[in-house]
């Protein structure tokens, strides 16, 4: 497994190498732009980050608004953890493409690093009002930054929470894991930590153990609604109807609007399911 960041610098790769050709008609700072672009794809490709910034950066020096370049340049400077370098461009970049919600979850990351939670929180809250591939990320950020403000910055906890989330914005989940396994192994009813290993768990198939963390959660704080409806899918998942239901009622008791109406949706839809479904099995093993 890599500790690259799951960043959409490869797709741009792609689709920068087949955009960048220069015809012979091509003004010369249009030239040199093309020619650094990819100057720094290759370096990517072997590789050779620091060259492949500084190649990146000589784009956005002649070309302010080249949207590639910004991307490129703000994800290495995450890689580097070089967070107010990272939000510099990343934020230029989500300014030119608002619907790149991939963008405006790394944005919100590289605010958190920064513990900046408030510009954190308008960023993920972007992505999580809106159904779709990183709603439940979204979610489960917006969970955990809730935690964050109150945990002090140099506690040992934090630090290994820290080192945790920068292994998870890299792509390596099995340092995630381990990290916040630890941080859990200290405070081991702490919600926000057993949310996050609940969608790692979920994230690698493992609906089962996804479920008792956040049966954990629930037993730690009954009056977590969003624990509550993420654990209504988990039982919908596994066609425990009845547990379900319970599950998403429980998530109604909710003040915010978001969770009670998901809640809401998800009962009418468990009830359809339950109508047309004989005799469910839950699934057996310990994964989907």
């Amino acid at each position: 497994m890599t500790n690259e960041p799951k960043s959409i610098w490869r797709a741009v790769l792609l689709v920068g190498l087949g955009a960048v050709a220069a015809s012979a008609q091509t003004p010369p700072t249009s030239r040199q732009v093309t020619a650094s672009l990819e100057q720094g794809y290759q370096l990517l490709k072997q590789n050779r980050r620091i060259e492949a910034l500084a190649a990146f950066t000589k784009v956005i020096e002649k070309e302010p608004s080249n949207h590639a370049a910004l991307i490129e340049v703000g994800y290495l400077h995450a890689g580097l953890k070089h967070w107010r370098s990272a939000v510099k461009y990343l934020a230029a970049a989500s300014a030119q493409d608002s619907e790149n919600k991939r963008l405006h979850m790394d944005l919100g990351y590289a605010y958190q690093a920064l513990r900046d939670f408030s510009k954190a929180e308008s960023e993920f809250q972007a992505v999580a009002k809106e159904p779709g591939e990183f709603q439940m990320q979204a979610e489960s950020a917006l969970a955990v930054l809730q935690n964050a403000r109150q945990t002090p910055k140099d506690s040992k906890q934090a630090r290994t929470l820290k080192e945790g989330y920068d292994a998870l914005n890299q792509g390596n989940k099995t340092l995630a894991r381990q990290r916040f396994e630890s941080a859990l192994s200290a405070d081991p009813r702490n919600p926000t930590i057993l949310k996050q290993l609940g969608f790692l768990d979920l994230s690698q198939g493992k609906v089962q153990s996804a479920t008792q963390r956040f049966e954990a959660v629930r037993s730690a704080d009954a009056n977590d609604h969003f624990a509550a409806l993420q654990l209504g899918y988990l039982y919908q998942r596994q066609r425990k109807t009845a547990k379900a239901q319970e599950a998403f009622n429980a998530a109604l008791g909710s003040s915010d609007p978001q969770i009670h109406g998901a809640a809401q949706a998800a009962l009418v839809s468990t009830g359809e399911a339950g109508k047309s479904e004989q005799d469910p099995q839950p699934e057996s093993g310990s994964g989907q």
